[in-house]
């Protein structure tokens, strides 16, 4: 439930970073409901899980700028266009009743989730920067739009933690079935490093529906 919005530019960034105060304006494209700035010390961990696969290659600039290079565009595309097909394919199978149901828990409703996800992942890698500024990009939309060679200058990246969708709370459930708790805590979004803490979250308010029997 942890994923990466890197400031990110076609051309190099200079000094001009985000900051976590940057964000806020960006909160209804990207859904998250909380999201921490990553120590520039740590950030290449992040470059290498979003841009170290074969289909880009990451490398730095003579002027030092670090970017990521789209190296292999099919590459980038190939597994998630087979997950497409084989959801598309099972999701025509559908029966009228499940097409009807409105319930995100049917075969067909996860079927719908995985098309729209392996076609751009709302959930995974966003792009914000100075071409980007009034509309942040998934990842998917700016690698299907590009062309081998081009290329992407990183700068400063978040932490974003993405809302939970799986189902709709059941309506004026009675006491019994539904409160709220808080946590407070620590997590690792991410296999760290011993040198490397985990972050550190706010006090957090969840909803919790609890069905009857």
């Amino acid at each position: 439930m942890h994923s990466r919005i890197f400031q990110a530019s076609e051309t190099p960034l200079g000094d001009e970073e985000l900051t976590e105060d940057d964000l806020v304006d960006y909160e209804g494209d990207i859904d998250y409901d909380y999201v921490r700035e990553i120590p520039e010390e740590y950030r290449d961990h992040s470059y290498e899980w979003a841009f170290g696969g074969p289909a880009f290659s990451l490398g730095w600039d003579e002027e030092g700028n670090r970017y990521a290079e789209l190296r292999d565009k099919a590459e980038y595309f190939r597994t998630k266009y087979e997950r497409f097909k084989e959801a598309a394919e099972k999701a025509a199978s559908a029966t009228f009743e499940e097409f009807c149901t409105d319930d995100h828990f049917t075969d067909l409703g996860m079927h719908v989730y995985e098309i729209k996800s392996n076609y751009v992942d709302r959930l995974a890698f966003w792009l914000v920067g100075s071409e980007y500024y009034m509309c942040p990009v998934p990842l998917d939309e700016w690698v299907r739009h590009a062309k081998v060679g081009d290329r992407l200058y990183l700068g400063a990246v978040f932490d974003y933690h993405f809302r939970a969708r799986l189902g709709k709370p059941l309506r004026g459930a009675p006491p019994p079935y539904r409160g709220t708790v808080s946590y407070r805590g620590t997590v690792a979004p991410f296999p760290l490093p011993p040198h490397v803490p985990p972050l550190v979250l706010p006090k957090i308010s969840v909803k919790v529906y609890i069905l009857p029997p």
